[in-house]
């Protein structure tokens, strides 16, 4: 709903937008990409494997299922980020749902803003200052080892790779240590 509130503006009295078969390939597109944000963007990859590594350290198999432990990440996901979400909503994501934004990529980058935030706070807690290295580098941006940037410095699409592997070295170090003593 918010990528079609986005997609269909009117400028004057002219509406501007996308006809009704390339408005539901849109909206098939965004509820695609809808997954890769929450894994990206959110505690959910810790928090899932916070839960799976639990449940084998209880030494309990696949009791409860991964569809629960599933649902239980999501869940938990979801009351960790509701500030953020909250803010998300706040700034910008309101605006783009009414339809009431002139600009939807002002409502886009106001609600880009609270997740962004948010990343760069957890890269800061655990250190992630190499990892955020790692992936300018391999954009091709040129960083020196223990350079500090500004959150402006970076863009989205550096900063959610960068959230991501970090999230993911974490809990693989996590395991290693819970599971492999």
């Amino acid at each position: 709903m918010l990528l079609l509130a986005a997609i269909n503006q009117t400028v004057g009295n002219v509406p501007v937008g996308l006809s009704g078969g390339a408005e539901l390939a849109a909206a098939a597109v965004g509820f695609a990409l809808l997954p890769a944000a929450l894994a990206l963007c959110t505690c959910f990859p810790r928090i899932f494997v916070t839960l799976s590594i639990l449940r084998q350290g209880l030494g309990l198999g696949a009791v409860p299922s991964n569809l629960i432990v599933l649902g239980l990440s999501v869940a938990l996901t979801v009351a960790a980020m509701t500030p953020t979400l909250k803010a998300a909503w706040d700034g910008g994501l309101s605006q783009l749902a009414s339809g009431n934004s002139a600009d939807p990529m002002i409502a886009i980058k106001g609600a880009e803003a609270p997740l962004r935030t948010f990343m760069f706070d957890q890269l800061q807690a655990q250190n992630g200052g190499p990892t955020l290295e790692a992936v300018l580098k391999s954009k091709g941006t040129p960083v020196e080892a223990g350079q500090s940037l500004t959150r402006r410095e970076v863009d989205t699409l550096t900063l959610a790779p960068a959230f991501a592997l970090n999230c993911a070295s974490r809990s693989c170090w996590a395991s290693k240590c819970c599971c492999h003593s």
